[in-house]
């Protein structure tokens, strides 16, 4: 489900839902293993992956229904969301420049803010189609400036909000024609700002 990679791109980090593990394709060594967790890393659905510079891994589980963070050798390091009773996390956005990490819980319409070590901070989002509001936000990214984009899915539609998650604008529509979304899942961006918007109806992305 989820791809990330190093800044040297010698280690790219693929979640597999149904081996249930974080597989790492070795480019260097030319191997390809899964990431050996201690027990209270173990994982179930392991959806969206992360790294920060300090090599840690972030990993969001839809059934554990918590964000694990773990040591580049498999160790845990914090398991968040059980404190504030996550439905559904899936999306995972870091954005260490404001040590910030954003958490999209599908099931409850909403996003989770905490710091990089793992406080909880604040939580932004309802059910609604108004602006602001979410229906089932699924990915998540953050731009240079700090802007939170959140595939919107059931809304067909993504939203900006600034770090504090005040709703900032929005793009896209019920449609097939282009700038238009069916099933708005996978955001990313580039580095000119680019955002590129993954369909999983249409099978295609959206730049």
């Amino acid at each position: 489900y989820g791809v990330t990679a190093t800044a040297d791109g010698k280690l790219i980090y693929v979640t597999d839902t149904k081996l249930r593990a974080v597989v790492v394709f070795d480019l260097e060594k030319k191997e390809v293993r899964a990431l050996q967790t201690d027990a209270q890393g173990g994982m179930y659905n392991p959806l969206e992956i992360r790294l920060d510079s300090r090599g840690r891994i972030y990993v969001t589980d839809s059934e554990r229904k918590e964000v694990l963070v773990l040591s580049a050798e498999g160790k845990t390091l914090m398991a968040l969301g059980k404190k504030e009773e996550i439905g559904r996390p899936t999306g995972l956005a870091l954005d260490e420049t404001r040590n910030r990490m954003y958490v999209a819980d599908t099931s409850k319409h909403r996003v989770l803010v905490y710091d990089m070590e793992g406080k909880y901070l604040s939580v932004f989002g309802e059910r609604g189609s108004e602006p602001g509001q979410l229906n089932y936000p699924v990915n998540l990214a953050v731009d240079r400036h700090g802007k939170l984009l959140v595939s919107d899915t059931g809304n067909f539609r993504v939203q900006a909000f600034d770090g504090e998650g005040k709703f900032l604008n929005a793009f896209g529509q019920l449609g097939d024609s282009y700038g238009s979304f069916s099933r708005p899942k996978g955001i990313a961006l580039d580095s000119d700002d680019n955002v590129y918007v993954l369909d999983a109806a249409f099978n295609n992305f959206q730049i």
